[in-house]
C-alpha cells in the first residue's frame, strides 16, 4: 500500500511539474511577437474558471499533495495568457487591446473572485464529505470541471474551422507538454490506493478525475491531427506566401483567369492588326469612288 502510495506521489509530481511549464512556452512566444493572435480569450478565462474547480474538486477528499497544487499553478498560467489576450490582443496597433492597468485589475479581479468561491466551496464541502458522508456535491463540481474544459477547446476547434484546418497562433510546444502532463496526472490518480474500489458516489470521483485527464490529450491530439491535413492540403504553400490556404488557392486560380484573359486579349489583338489593313483599304476604295464624281463637276 505504501509503495502505490510512493508510485502515486512520483507521477502527480511529475505531472504537477509538466504543468507548471506547460503554458511557459506559449506565453514566451506570446511576449516575443507581442500578439496573441490565434490565442482565444475565451479559452484562458474557461480554463481558469475550470483550474478553480479543479481545486475545490481534489482538495475536499484531500487528495495527494501535487494533485492539490496542479491546479493552483494550472489557473496562475492561464491567467497570465488572459493577461497577454486583453494586453496584446492581436498585435500593438490592435485597437482592441486593453492598456496594461486595466488588464491588469481585470486578472485581479478575476482572482478576487476565483479565491472566495473555492474558499467558500472547500471549508464546508469538506465538513460534509469526511463528517457527513455527503459527497455528490464535489462529484457535481468535479462534473462542472470537465464541461469547462471542453468548452476551451470549443474556440480554437472553431478558428481551426475557419483556417481549413490549420492551428493559428498556438504553440505545439505547449501542447505537448499538456498532454504530457495530463497523462501523468492522470497515471498518478489511476495508481492512488483504493482507486475504483469504492461504490457509489466515490467511484464516481474516480471516474470524473480520468475523464478530467482524459480529455485534455484527446483534445489536443485532434488539433495536431487537423492541422497535419491542413499542411498535407497545402497549408506549406499557403504558409510560404503568408496566405491562409483558401486564399492561396483563390490567389492560385485568379492568377490562371488571368493569364487566360491576358492570352484572350492577345489573341485579339493580333486579329484586329491582321484585319486593320485590309478595313483601311477597303474604306480608301469607297473614299476614292465617291470623290470621282465631284472632280468630274469641277472640271466642267
Amino acid at each position: 500500500m505504501a509503495d502505490d502510495n510512493r508510485t502515486s506521489t512520483i507521477l502527480g509530481i511529475v505531472g504537477t511539474i509538466l504543468w507548471c511549464i506547460q503554458l511557459v512556452p506559449q506565453i514566451v512566444v506570446d511576449f516575443r511577437r507581442k500578439s496573441t493572435k490565434g490565442v482565444p480569450q475565451s479559452m484562458m478565462l474557461l480554463w481558469t474558471a475550470a483550474g478553480a474547480a479543479f481545486s475545490v474538486y481534489f482538495c475536499v477528499p484531500n487528495s495527494n499533495m501535487p494533485l492539490m497544487i496542479q491546479p493552483q499553478i494550472f489557473t496562475a498560467l492561464c491567467l497570465v495568457a488572459w493577461l497577454q489576450c486583453l494586453y496584446y490582443a492581436d498585435g500593438l496597433d490592435d485597437p482592441r487591446r486593453m492598456p496594461l492597468w486595466k488588464a491588469l485589475a481585470c486578472v485581479a479581479a478575476v482572482v478576487a473572485v476565483s479565491a472566495g468561491v473555492q474558499a467558500a466551496l472547500i471549508v464546508p464541502l469538506k465538513d460534509q464529505y469526511h463528517n457527513h458522508d455527503v459527497r455528490w456535491p464535489n462529484l457535481l463540481i468535479g462534473t462542472i470541471a470537465a464541461l469547462l474544459i471542453i468548452l476551451g477547446f470549443v474556440p480554437p476547434f472553431k478558428d481551426m474551422v475557419a483556417h481549413g484546418g490549420e492551428v493559428v497562433g498556438l504553440n505545439f510546444v505547449f501542447l505537448a507538454i499538456d498532454s504530457a502532463g495530463a497523462l501523468f496526472s492522470m497515471a498518478s490518480l489511476l495508481t492512488e490506493p483504493g482507486a475504483f474500489q469504492s461504490p457509489g458516489v466515490d467511484l464516481g470521483n474516480d471516474i470524473i478525475g480520468i475523464v478530467l485527464y482524459l480529455m485534455v490529450p484527446v483534445c489536443e491530439v485532434g488539433m495536431i491531427a487537423g492541422h497535419t491535413y491542413w499542411w498535407l492540403r497545402g497549408g506549406r504553400r499557403a504558409a510560404s506566401v503568408g496566405e491562409p490556404l483558401d486564399a492561396a488557392e483563390k490567389g492560385v486560380r485568379s492568377s490562371a483567369e488571368t493569364v487566360r484573359a491576358d492570352e484572350s486579349d492577345s489573341s485579339l489583338a493580333e486579329s484586329g492588326a491582321l484585319a486593320g489593313p485590309e478595313t483601311g483599304t477597303e474604306t480608301g476604295t469607297e473614299t476614292e469612288v465617291e470623290d470621282a464624281p465631284s472632280e468630274k463637276k469641277a472640271l466642267e
